[in-house]
């Protein structure tokens, strides 16, 4: 497992990320506002919101708010 704090700034995004298949990601907003894109589909998610998904499609967090926003997020398998 990787677990990671992503910090976004308003209006930030990570960039595009696509893992090997067999891999799964979990997204736990702490604060914030935050759009999961995944693939086609989007996913607006608040405080405490969570999200589980096949890290093998097409993905991205961007943040919706004016405020900073903070995920924990965990990948597993570890991608070395």
């Amino acid at each position: 497992m990787l677990p990671q704090l992503i910090v976004l700034q308003p209006g930030g995004k990570t960039h595009v990320e696509q893992t090997r298949p067999g891999c799964d990601k979990c997204v736990f907003v702490v604060e914030g506002l935050v759009q999961v894109k995944l693939g086609e589909e989007r996913f607006e998610l608040k405080r405490y919101g969570t999200l589980y998904f096949k890290a093998s499609k097409p993905h991205q967090l961007v943040n919706l708010g004016k405020q900073v926003a903070r995920c924990f997020v965990v990948t597993s398998p570890v991608e070395l």
